[in-house]
């Protein structure tokens, strides 16, 4: 069959190059719908995406979420390595300062006449002061909060003070920053970044006493299960099953997720670390054994897996059910 021309190609031999935007805008409505070598001019305007262009769109796409993962896998490490960090100074802060003092803080006596701008407020309960001992003597017996209200420009009513006065004398002495000492001035409830320092990866750090106890359960607690928070241990013993190995003993700092917690909360959430964050920080620090060495970790019984009865962290889970403890900081 012969090709007619058609009144759009005439008009195209009316043309004049170049052609402005305007015109081929104008052109185009007005000829929408004619046939050009078998398409309509709609078609050749109107096509969609080839397979080679979807294909460009989803590698771009994969390469963005790829990405945004690898981003926050390095974020999680850089607090991973802040954490770290934070213990490291805190335990050479505290090094430094019974150098310089010949006492541990928060326990040191005549803290005033010591320290450069401390006041009252500053001095320890006089009864439980001075035996190295940070905190409650007994801690360790039931982990219960000691979480009290700071009382002011006044002299401490409790040795549970201790466990904020130890952060307040060692910002007093210049030592650590991310604290403040205002609660030797005036009455203020515990609170990270204020009255405790606050952990890079989450929660926070508090210091307390141990004791000397060994194995199973809570941290430095012989016997007790994290599960119920006493010694029947009738759903398996938080810390691992193996007997025997030492726990945290004397001063240590604990890593919660408030700083009026307890290591005995479990349950999905209530700790600070996943198994894998907890392990992260132990073997960058330590030995990696939940129950050895002076990094040790505490909460729910999920925490754990325990292959030919020694248990180790539970790297699969994602959940936030576990704490770590260092001791003798």
């Amino acid at each position: 069959m012969q090709y007619l021309p058609t009144a759009f190609d005439k008009t195209l031999d009316n043309i004049k190059l170049p052609l402005t935007l305007n015109a081929h805008n104008d052109m185009w409505a007005a000829h929408k719908g004619d046939v050009v070598a078998g398409k309509t001019i709609d078609s050749r305007y109107e096509s969609g995406f080839t397979l080679v262009e979807l294909a460009i769109v989803l590698v771009i796409i994969g390469l963005l979420i790829g990405g945004v993962l690898k981003g926050s896998e390095m974020i999680q490490q850089a607090k991973i390595t802040a954490t770290i960090q934070q213990v490291k100074g805190y335990q050479a802060a505290l090094g430094t300062f019974r150098d310089i003092y010949s006492a541990t803080p928060g326990d040191m006596r005549y803290a005033p006449q010591r320290l450069p701008g401390c006041n009252t407020g500053c001095t320890p309960y006089l009864t439980d002061s001075g035996n190295g001992i940070i905190g409650s003597p007994t801690w360790q017996s039931t982990w219960a909060s000691q979480g009290v209200a700071t009382l002011g420009n006044a002299p401490g009513t409790s040795s549970t003070q201790e466990t904020y006065l130890f952060w307040a004398h060692l910002v007093t002495a210049n030592l650590i920053s991310g604290v403040s000492a205002k609660g030797v001035d005036s009455p203020l409830g515990y609170e990270w970044g204020v009255t405790h320092p606050a952990a890079r990866i989450g929660g926070g750090f508090v210091v307390g006493f141990a004791g000397a106890s060994t194995s199973g359960g809570a941290p430095g607690n012989s016997g007790q299960n994290c599960g119920n928070g006493n010694n029947a241990g009738n759903n398996g013993a938080c810390r691992g099953a193996s007997a025997g190995s030492t726990l945290g003993t004397g001063n240590v700092m604990v890593l919660l997720p408030g700083p009026t917690g307890s290591p005995l909360t479990t349950g999905s959430g209530a700790q600070e670390l996943s198994p894998s964050v907890a392990a992260k920080i132990d073997r960058k620090m330590d030995d990696g054994s939940p129950i050895n060495g002076y990094v040790l970790s505490f909460g729910d019984t999920s925490c754990y897996e325990t292959q030919a009865g020694t248990p180790g962290y539970d790297e699969r889970l994602t959940t936030k059910i576990c704490g770590l403890l260092f001791s003798n900081p």
